[in-house]
């Protein structure tokens, strides 16, 4: 089902990027959509970032996280230091913090009305 969004992407609780009205398909609890040519997947467990260069995947439950590089056909296993999810019928807030990456991300999922 096609549904609209407005996502907020935050850097340490500071607003980064803000989307509003994103065209997104909602499918059996999962949501994708499309920022700035990077897909993002968003299932119970995990969360997927793709585009032509790269793949960064997280996995909520088991605190694994991988970014490979298409190009180079390179994968790299980086340590999560934090993960939390939040689902309701109203919102998504995902937060991560990842070993390569010393800042708390964010991301804030809404359904636009």
């Amino acid at each position: 089902m096609i549904k609209r969004y407005n996502i907020r992407l935050y850097n340490e609780d500071k607003l980064d990027k803000e989307y509003l009205n994103i065209k997104g398909i909602y499918n059996n609890n999962n949501i994708s959509f499309i920022l700035d040519g990077i897909k993002t997947i968003i299932t119970e467990n995990e969360l997927i970032r793709e585009n032509e260069e790269y793949k960064f995947y997280l996995n909520f439950h088991d605190k694994k996280s991988e970014y490979y590089l298409k190009t180079h056909k390179l994968k790299y296993n980086i340590n999560v230091e934090h993960t939390s999810r939040k689902i309701n019928k109203k919102e998504i807030i995902i937060k991560y913090k990842i070993e390569s990456n010393e800042e708390l991300i964010t991301i804030f999922i809404e359904e636009s009305k």
